[in-house]
């Protein structure tokens, strides 16, 4: 009877066993089709999001494309504006360094410190029959520097009297 006892003790702990282990199967089984069920919904968030971030991709590229195109124009352009800029500064240079056939030189005294300062003079209000004061002149003076060059200048072309002249710039004599 005992044996009987151990063996029916044994086979209701295995049945105890058994069922413990239907139920967890049960549960893990359950838990598993809820997670099957929202697999499809995750599924179709996933492709949204995947689709949003390759759309987003796309338009930056796009975006990105024209961002080189419009550099590569103003690239263009500046190397343009920079070819105009460096052939209008030599033609500005080119002109400065150019001096009309007749320069007048102010009889002056000239001192050993003096430098050459070449500096264009116009007369307001002139006419044709003034001459080259319509266009204006370009006299020669020396001085110590550009405002001893240019008081010299007005002592003998007044203002007051319409004379105008630009500032002194340094003359190389060759």
């Amino acid at each position: 009877m005992m044996q009987d006892l151990v063996s029916a003790s044994t086979f209701g702990t295995l049945l105890v066993f058994a069922i413990v282990a239907v139920i967890i199967l049960m549960v893990v089984a359950e838990n598993l089709r809820v997670r099957l069920r929202s697999i499809p919904e995750q599924a179709e968030i996933l492709a949204q999001q995947f689709a949003t971030a390759h759309n987003d991709a796309k338009a930056n590229e796009a975006s990105i494309d024209r961002d080189e195109r419009m550099i590569a124009q103003l690239e263009q352009q500046l190397a343009r504006l920079e070819a105009a800029l460096e052939e209008k500064r030599q033609r500005l240079v080119d002109a400065r360094n150019r001096v009309p056939s007749v320069v007048y030189v102010l009889d002056q005294i000239i001192q050993p410190t003096h430098r050459p300062w070449l500096v264009p003079i116009r007369l307001d209000g002139a006419a044709a029959e003034d001459g080259d004061w319509l266009s204006g002149r370009r006299y020669l003076v020396y001085g110590e520097d550009v405002e001893n060059a240019r008081r010299r200048v007005e002592v003998r072309f007044p203002q007051r009297e319409g004379y105008r002249a630009a500032m002194p710039e340094p003359f190389e004599l060759s």
